[in-house]
């Protein structure tokens, strides 16, 4: 399979602006309901040169794919190729939004997304995967007015949409899971898994087949889907709740809610099994498919919620492996904002930056004790250790991703963190199930103070470290919208084994203002 010969490129419909080549990048403020569609284009192909050697060489994907932010875990975001196109032009869209390819210039082909795509896009396999919101409008049950953080995938070969794996808002707002944002990681992808941090602080583990395999893997199996909600109306006259409810107490379905159900892309056929338990209600039926279908119906504070379990009939819906809910126990994060992290492997360690951050107010740190850094089997999603070194030193968020690599033949994981420190952490499974944190060092000047909503010297890590040549390169700067914080940038000396370096405890009540414990080239 030729695989990746392609350069992505996205575009805003409202102004047709080139916003990244060769990745996703941000797209303007969007506060219209419903939200506005972006595309993503790919370019025509490159001439491929011979493979590069990684830190962590992808695994179960194409000599020349890009399966992970970066492409690799040591993060050195250059594609491997000749003749990459340098030159282009989108094209045109007609009345009804159809692209007119006689138009374009270097283009292969366009599929519209969200109005703000923050994810970076991989290619894997012969699929392209990439995070936005639902301003794409691709499943009946989510309309495009409907906000939902999503990972898309599409065919690499015409731009043709697979399936769509949803993220509802969190419950708790912004300070949270900021709106319209949608998936602000990119993916990981080995063979038919991949992972990635979505909008409400989960890491998931996917089947990039969904379910065209014809089966539900598991252990997440029947996954719930909400199709829609019945709300309470406070004027009666308008109120669909209470004969919905008595139809189903009388194992009827209310044809108020029937066009419902057919709206969302789940027709009810006329002979439907409905079971009482309580307030809950489980419906079945077996359609012309003949693979049996359930539907939960559940009073949820003011309303009736009703779900799908999502089987091999929807192959528009994501096949989820696994799930960790990093917001529950026994992580508990809180984080800032959004999740962003952009997850990489080395054999069956998944390494995380859980993005845990300050409230609201950006004064109080809500869960100083939750971790920062997490390593996970990328199998299970069992941890397998954690970190909280920034402590209660967090400044703002905590959005870096980890970056992994075999420096002086010690292997590895580098986070950045919401401390502006950057540590290095050995990049292996810890029989104790605490991490060794091989070194440490201040990405700010020790004289550095942070100031909210001023121009602070001093500030938190939210770009990517990056590997090369034995080098570790990093840039920390501020939230733009805190004011226009200075930046550094920096290249660090990783210690090894044959180095004697301190091994700081992660439990250090140092300042992270002090003490640089390797030296930096700047």
């Amino acid at each position: 399979m030729k695989t990746a010969h392609l350069i992505l490129i996205l575009v805003v419909l409202s102004g047709f602006v080139v916003i990244g080549v060769s990745r996703l990048s941000s797209a303007p403020t969007e506060t219209a309901k419903p939200p506005r569609k972006g595309v993503v284009a790919v370019a025509a192909a490159a001439t491929k040169s011979a493979a590069v050697t990684f830190g962590n060489p992808p695994q179960g994907i194409g000599p020349h794919d890009w399966g992970q932010w970066g492409g690799s875990s040591i993060r050195n975001n250059t594609p491997d190729g000749k003749n990459i196109p340098t030159e282009w032009a989108i094209g045109s869209f007609d009345k009804a939004g159809k692209w007119v390819k006689d138009d374009s210039k270097n283009i292969k082909w366009v599929s519209h997304l969200g109005s703000q795509s923050y994810g970076n896009p991989v290619v894997a396999n012969g699929q392209v995967y990439v995070g936005s919101n639902n301003g794409g409008g691709y499943l009946k049950r989510y309309p495009a007015a409907i906000d939902l953080g999503v990972l898309l995938c599409f065919s690499e070969v015409d731009g043709k949409f697979l399936w769509q794996h949803s993220n509802e808002k969190l419950p708790t707002g912004r300070v949270h899971d900021w709106p319209l944002q949608g998936i602000c990681s990119t993916p990981l992808v080995e063979g038919n898994h991949l992972w990635y941090v979505t909008s409400r602080g989960e890491v998931v583990c996917l089947d990039t087949k969904g379910f065209y395999d014809n089966k539900d893997d598991g252990p997440a199996i029947n996954e719930l889907g909400r199709l829609f909600d019945v709300v309470k109306n406070e004027d009666p006259a308008k109120d669909k709740l209470p004969e919905v409810l008595k139809n189903l107490k009388e194992g009827k379905i209310a044809p108020s809610i029937a066009d419902e159900f057919k709206a969302a892309g789940v027709p009810l056929p006329e002979k439907v099994t409905i079971a009482p338990d309580g307030q809950t209600y489980k419906l079945s039926f077996t359609p012309a498919s003949g693979t049996k279908r359930d539907i939960l119906m559940r009073m949820e504070g003011p309303r009736l919620s009703v779900y799908k379990a999502i089987n091999i009939d929807d192959k528009d819906e994501a096949d989820v492996i696994w799930r960790l809910d990093m917001m529950k126990p026994p992580l508990s994060i809180s984080q800032h904002n959004m999740c962003s992290c952009s997850v990489t492997t080395a054999g069956d360690i998944l390494f995380v930056n859980t993005s845990n951050g300050v409230d609201e107010g950006h004064i109080n740190l809500p869960a100083p004790q939750a971790p920062t850094f997490v390593a996970l089997d990328k199998n299970t999603g069992k941890v397998l250790w954690t970190d909280n070194s920034p402590g209660t030193n967090v400044l703002h968020g905590q959005w870096s991703s980890p970056a992994y690599a075999v420096l002086g033949g010690v292997p590895q994981v580098i986070f950045g963190g919401g401390d502006g420190w950057l540590y290095g952490f050995r990049g292996e499974a810890s029989k104790s199930g605490h991490p060794e944190l091989l070194w440490k060092f201040d990405c700010n000047p020790k004289e550095s103070k942070y100031v909210l909503g001023g121009r602070a010297d001093r500030n938190h890590i939210i770009g990517t470290p990056v590997v090369y040549d034995g080098l570790v390169y990093v840039g920390v700067g501020e939230d733009p919208e805190h004011g226009e914080g200075v930046g550094h940038f920096g290249a660090s000396i990783p210690p090894s084994e044959a180095t004697s370096v301190p091994n700081w405890p992660s439990t250090s009540k140092t300042s992270p203002s002090r003490f640089p414990t390797i030296a930096c080239k700047r």
